[in-house]
């Protein structure tokens, strides 16, 4: 809205200064009915710690529960912030291009998932997902057609970062032996 009380500061931020407004429900779903008026259910939302006060990059939000004003564990993100990216200088590189951190990988499976489940990963290129699956309990399969990344990667991220031993805990099959 670009007039009208959801578009003007509350508490030192201005939503309207980024282009956006204050969206406040109605009610949470079991809970609450928040009361009338964009500012007064913004300080009763607060009251009650369900405004999330992130700590870099300034802004609130709505949080998807009441234990503290902090709190952000389940709360949905389209865009997620807090795991550093694979860069050149990383420990975890391995030379791929489109190559993932191994944190955003454990969060996916984790999220997705159960201990013992089958995660699948049918290009596993440097095999992030596989490490990733391996250190949270989850059986894996992984497909790759460069043998390169069966060989080289297998040696780093299999045997070297996860103690895994081939023939003994995993096997590699249909690796061409000729042209």
């Amino acid at each position: 809205m670009r007039h009208g009380e959801s578009g003007i500061p509350w508490r030192g931020h201005d939503s309207a200064a980024k282009g956006r407004h204050w969206a406040v429900p109605r009610s949470f779903p079991g809970g609450d009915a928040v009361p009338e008026g964009v500012i007064v259910a913004l300080d009763y939302l607060d009251s009650i710690g369900r405004v999330y006060w992130p700590t870099r990059r300034g802004g609130a939000s709505l949080a998807s529960s009441a234990t503290s004003k902090t709190w952000k564990a389940s709360m949905p993100r389209n865009v997620i912030a807090d795991i550093a990216p694979v860069t050149p200088q990383s420990k975890e590189r391995m030379g791929y291009a489109t190559q993932k951190p191994l944190g955003l990988l454990e969060r996916l499976i984790e999220a997705s998932s159960n201990p013992g489940d089958v995660v699948f990963d049918p290009f596993w290129g440097c095999e992030t997902t596989l490490e990733a699956a391996h250190r949270l309990g989850r059986r894996w399969i992984g497909i790759d057609v460069a043998i390169h990344a069966i060989k080289r990667v297998v040696s780093v991220r299999l045997h070297d970062r996860c103690g895994l031993e081939e023939n003994t805990d995993f096997a590699i099959a249909g690796v061409p032996e000729t042209l």
